[in-house]
């Protein structure tokens, strides 16, 4: 399972516009500053295995997920976020192909900066979300193993929402893995 190098940092960037529950312990709100390298890979090659995905988040308004959608842009979860939004400082939605056609559940996003690592889970609807603050540059990378794709390019100031590149309509893949 490979991501292409567009599709791999796409990782890094937003989610559908507040996306669900996609945190490491599945248990609302951010995934914690954990190390997560090689964390129960059967692969050897540091791949973090499948979790259980939460449910993918419902919004209110429209009553959808917003899977694919640039969330972390001001008035959603940028900044300032909008009306009962939190703030995100990465989010994006995994597919299972380019086509983005399926959502790739339970699968980790890991974004590493100096020796801390955050993760988020991708949801039921392949949505991902972190809220904690970054340090910039960051490299990235998704995994369910036996895959674990990283990103090309490193991410710079201001490239936490996924979505905002790889989109079906944007110049860049969906970010998928396989």
């Amino acid at each position: 399972m490979k991501f292409s190098p567009v599709l791999v940092f796409v990782l890094c960037a937003v989610a559908a516009c507040d996306v669900g529950d996609v945190t490491l312990n599945h248990s609302g709100g951010d995934g914690g500053a954990t190390d997560s390298s090689n964390a129960g890979g059967d692969s050897g090659n540091g791949c973090v295995n499948a979790q259980t995905p939460a449910a993918a988040h419902t919004h209110a308004a429209g009553g959808t997920s917003n899977a694919g959608m640039d969330c972390v842009v001001s008035g959603c979860h940028g900044t300032p976020p909008g009306t009962g939004a939190s703030t995100f400082t990465f989010a994006g939605t995994l597919y299972t192909s380019s086509a983005a056609s399926a959502p790739k559940t339970g699968a980790t996003i890991q974004i590493k900066f100096g020796t801390t690592t955050y993760t988020a889970i991708s949801d039921m609807a392949g949505n991902f979300y972190n809220s904690l603050p970054l340090t910039f540059p960051a490299t990235t990378d998704a995994t369910s193993c036996p895959s674990l794709t990283p990103m090309l390019t490193a991410l710079a100031t201001g490239q936490g929402g996924c979505n905002s590149c790889h989109r079906n309509a944007g110049t860049t893949t969906p970010m998928y893995l396989q």
